[in-house]
């Protein structure tokens, strides 16, 4: 472990900015842009291993229009996760 896979989605542009190393257990396969808030990954297992996931968000949240607005960021539980063939 100690690999890093990191993906940086930006709604209020079309680009999907990705970073990747390679890890030795996965390859990143797409990225699919759903909506303005979310994205699919996808890989494909090259080995069993065990990943530990983390992840956030950070983005401006308006609270109607023109109303105000605020910068704020979350992230998830960090989860392992478990690679088997």
């Amino acid at each position: 472990m100690g690999e890093e896979l990191f993906v940086e989605f930006n709604p209020a542009t079309d680009n999907t900015t990705l970073r990747v190393s390679n890890l030795k257990s996965l390859t990143l396969y797409e990225v699919q842009t759903v909506n303005n808030w979310e994205i699919i990954l996808t890989f494909i297992v090259r080995e069993p291993d065990e990943v530990y996931v983390t992840g956030g968000a950070s983005g401006e949240v308006h609270y109607g229009y023109p109303g105000p607005a605020t910068w704020t960021a979350v992230s998830f539980e960090p989860f392992t996760l478990i690679i088997t063939r």
